[in-house]
């Protein structure tokens, strides 16, 4: 398997090179919207994307989307990611992001959104083969998605991530976790994984980076960025809650690989409401929690 896996990796990529794109949204409907784009070498093909959607929503049940794309059905644009009929796209206002599924026989499902950027990014996080980048910690989402013969209209606040490298943390089995509180004119993040942490904080029109302390405790979870800034931040958990089956989609060869290595990862995003602390003023704002974490 090991030989096959090298005959098909791309010449210039190692065999576990990973470039994916994540957007997180809040949307103003309380709905959360967990978008991923990415191409990889650790499947059977070296090259094949992935596109994956979730949308939470409070009172039923979850809408979700998917594309896996052959190789040639992948293009890495510049800024961006092309999977099939789903992308993303950077231009000169932000980004466009699509997502087309379905047939029909069980139903068109199409998402289309802009998000209009907003100026700031935070300085990338580069490992040791590996890099987390926060392309726009509060970007601006209008847009909509038909599912079900209905409309729905995106409206809020997302952050925009790009994370890539022939090191990716599933590989050694590292838990992450990351919130994100998000609202108009505010963004505070804190992303871990393993014992690596990136924070950031965007309020009152300045960006503040960090490596805040971040621990759980039941639905809770706190981020403290004393002493470097005047500023601690707690989530907590709330509906609705989208939890992806990394297996669902895979061939049984790659289900195979997935399971004799450190574990599925259980990936779950979920809503939550966000209490800061900043200097002497006291905040609240819409939240999204991260964690993936190992079968």
């Amino acid at each position: 398997m090991i030989l096959l896996l090298a005959a098909c990796s791309a010449p210039d990529d190692s065999l576990t090179w990973v470039n994916a794109y994540e957007v997180l949204v809040a949307n103003s409907d309380t709905n959360v919207l967990d978008l991923r784009l990415m191409t990889t070498n650790t499947g059977v093909l070296s090259g094949m994307g992935h596109a994956r959607g979730e949308v939470g929503r409070r009172k039923e049940s979850s809408i979700r989307l998917g594309y896996d794309a052959m190789p040639v059905e992948v293009e890495v644009l510049e800024g961006g990611l092309r999977v099939g009929p789903d992308y993303i796209e950077r231009n000169d206002e932000g980004w466009q992001v699509r997502f087309r599924e379905g047939s029909e026989l069980d139903g068109y499902r199409d998402l289309r959104m802009a998000i209009k950027g907003s100026g700031f990014e935070v300085p990338p996080q580069e490992l040791e083969g590996w890099t987390h980048h926060v392309l726009d910690p509060l970007g601006t989402v209008s847009g909509a998605l038909m599912a079900g013969g209905r409309q729905r209209f995106l409206k809020g606040p997302a952050v925009v991530m790009h994370r890539y490298g022939d090191a990716p943390p599933a590989l050694d089995g590292q838990v992450r976790q990351a919130i994100y509180a998000l609202d108009r004119d505010l963004s505070v993040g804190v992303d871990q994984v393993g014992g690596d942490v990136v924070g950031w904080a965007l309020i009152d029109g300045e960006l503040h980076t960090g490596e805040p302390v971040l621990t759980r405790e039941e639905r809770h979870i706190t981020a403290d960025f004393q002493p470097e800034l005047p500023l601690i931040i707690q989530v907590l958990d709330r509906a609705p809650r989208v939890v992806e089956d990394p297996l669902e989609n895979l061939t049984s060869i790659e289900r195979h690989l997935v399971e004799a290595g450190p574990g599925a990862p259980i990936r779950t995003v979920s809503g939550g409401l966000a209490q800061i602390q900043w200097k002497d003023q006291l905040l609240t704002a819409p939240a999204l929690t991260l964690q993936v974490e190992y079968e």
